[in-house]
């Protein structure tokens, strides 16, 4: 992937003159077969339309499919899943789920909207890339290095079920075509940035124990020809940390 200046990688972002609304997102069906995310079948990746945690965001309609799988409460006044009642931002360890440690203490609560900075998007874009490539080698440990513990334990249960069914979903080649960041904002210690994001990949799914040229090699996909596909993705990081990837969701 060739290295932008950050004027171009702001132009290839288009980062929303109102980074405090939500815009509404006019987008077309994913394309790829499977990947990193996806809601098809054959070795993708869960038939939740959305999984991970946005914060007191998490069940908020931003013009994306619903989050499904969370383990942020989605009752306000709920325990949290470090115990007792839900935690105040600013310190403590870090909770399963990142953004449970600022569930809102109201309905109304919502964080603080804030914008990112050309460096954010640089990193958004390398998360981006290396997640799907850690996805296509089936490598947890750099995948642990990228997202939450709530994500890596979804991409922890797909990549089973995916072992399981005797499948392997190879992702490679990512180019990210278009990114959109839509809201930002800050809950306490915790920064969230949410990007519309679509981007072409080399996407196939292979039959373990097989090789090339075998005939029931290839379950699905092509090898050769790069695909398209579109998703809503959420990063988080606390104050001075890295971003890391939060959410997931289908357009």
């Amino acid at each position: 992937m060739s290295i932008r200046s950050p004027m171009q990688r702001l132009a290839g972002w288009r980062i929303p003159v109102a980074l405090f609304f939500c815009l509404s997102l006019a987008l077309t069906p994913s394309l790829a077969d499977a990947r990193a995310g996806s809601s098809s079948s054959g070795g993708g990746k869960s038939s939740s339309p959305g999984m991970g945690s946005r914060g007191s965001r998490t069940y908020e309609n931003n013009d994306a499919a619903p989050v499904t799988r969370s383990m942020t409460p989605s009752n306000p006044s709920a325990t949290s899943p470090m115990g007792g009642t839900p935690a105040p931002a600013g310190g403590g360890a870090m909770p399963r789920s990142l953004g449970a440690a600022a569930t809102p203490t109201t309905a109304q609560f919502r964080g603080r909207d804030t914008a990112v900075g050309d460096a954010d998007l640089n990193a958004f874009q390398k998360i981006h890339a290396a997640v799907q490539e850690a996805w296509g080698r089936g490598d947890l440990g750099q995948m642990r290095r990228l997202m939450t513990p709530e994500m890596l334990s979804y991409f922890s249960e797909e990549l089973t079920r995916s072992a399981s069914e005797g499948v392997q979903n190879i992702v490679s080649d990512v180019r990210l075509l278009k990114g959109d960041v839509s809201e930002a904002w800050e809950e306490g210690d915790l920064e969230y940035a949410t990007a519309f994001m679509r981007w072409s990949a080399i996407d196939y799914v292979v039959r373990l124990g097989r090789s090339p040229g075998q005939p029931d090699y290839l379950v699905s996909g092509d090898p050769k020809t790069p695909t398209e596909a579109e998703e809503v993705w959420t990063f988080v990081r606390r104050h001075g940390g890295e971003w890391l990837l939060s959410a997931i969701q289908q357009v």
